[in-house]
Order: C-alpha cells, then sequence, then structure tokens
C-alpha cells in the first residue's frame, strides 16, 4: 500500500483543512497517508520514506508562502523522482471568472516556473474567510478581499468557499494515478 505525505503551508487554517479531508479521502481509499504542517515539522524532510507527496499552500498578496516554495527548491530532485501534487487554495479560487482562473493560473504559473517543479495533479480551491479570526486592519482587508473575488463582506459572519467535492474529486484521481503508480512498480 502507497503511502503519501500532505505538505502544507497555512495561514488561517483553511489549507489545514483541506489536507485534513486529502488524507482522510486517501485513507478511505485504502491508502497511507499523513500530513505535516511545514511550520511546525522542523528541521531537514526526510521523504524518502513516502512513496508519493501532495503540497498544499495559500496565496497571500499574490504569493505563495516563502518557506513552500523554498521546501520545493530544495527537495525538487525527490520530487521529481515520486508521484505529485499540488492544490492551492486562496480567495480567487472563489471567482468563478475568467479572470479569476486567469489570476489563480498566473499564481501556479509563476511558481512552477520558479521552482522547476511540474507535479502530476494540480487543483486549487476557494479559502474561507473568518473574519471573527480578524483583527481591526486585517478585518477590513478580508472584507475587500471577499468584496473583490464576490465572497460576503458582512464581517459578522464566518465564510467558507471551499467546494469539498473537487477536494474529494482530487483524492479520488491522485488515488488513481497511484493505482497506476503501484501496477508499473509491480
Amino acid at each position: 500500500m502507497a503511502h503519501v505525505l500532505i505538505l502544507y503551508a497555512t495561514s488561517e487554517g483553511q489549507t489545514a483543512k483541506i489536507s485534513a479531508e486529502i488524507v482522510n479521502n486517501l485513507r478511505e481509499l485504502g491508502y497511507g497517508a499523513t500530513r505535516k504542517d511545514l511550520e511546525t515539522w522542523p528541521g531537514i524532510y526526510d521523504v524518502k520514506d513516502f512513496d508519493a507527496i501532495i503540497i498544499g499552500a495559500s496565496v497571500h498578496f499574490h504569493q505563495y508562502p516563502k518557506e513552500i516554495v523554498a521546501w520545493i527548491e530544495s527537495n525538487l530532485e525527490t520530487l521529481k523522482r515520486k508521484l505529485s501534487g499540488f492544490y492551492s487554495v486562496s480567495m480567487t479560487g472563489a471567482q468563478e471568472t475568467e479572470v479569476g482562473r486567469e489570476r489563480t493560473d498566473d499564481y501556479l504559473t509563476k511558481l512552477f516556473e520558479k521552482t522547476g517543479w511540474h507535479p502530476k495533479l494540480v487543483a486549487s480551491f476557494a479559502g474561507a474567510m473568518r473574519y471573527s479570526e480578524l483583527d481591526g486592519v486585517r478585518q477590513r482587508v478580508g472584507q475587500f478581499v471577499s468584496w473583490r473575488t464576490g465572497g460576503e463582506t458582512d464581517i459578522a459572519q464566518d465564510n467558507e468557499y471551499t467546494d469539498w467535492r473537487a477536494v474529494r474529486d482530487f483524492s479520488a484521481e491522485f488515488a488513481r494515478y497511484l493505482q497506476l503508480s503501484e501496477k508499473t512498480h509491480v
């Protein structure tokens, strides 16, 4: 049975929540899965014990966290040898418009060009806006981002925009790639 590492970087917690769902989905499909927050998984990351890797990161101010970019760059040869996937989380992902898709694609293209990594499977998921967890200035910035992306701007309520069916579909497709990979290595 293949064992998958789900490594993620999160700011407000939605990327972590998505990683937990991916772990659950993969386990239900019969695969081993372990998730690690890059921020709390210190030291040199030995990923040789994993058969495949999924990386998740959120976009803030038009870029991915420097830590995840550095991790990809320093583990690029391993990522090239293993089945890998990437999921992006952003409020831009909540936009179901051509402009929203173009922005999301632009974030991904810049990441993959910068790092030289080309994962087998890539997905973009909408994030969440948890106004209750933000201070006054960040609430206003969040409100502006929500307004710009067509989301809810009432700071009295938290909003989750993630399409959980799309997360399940991503997990299932990655599992299909795992199955194909296992067949070719038997």
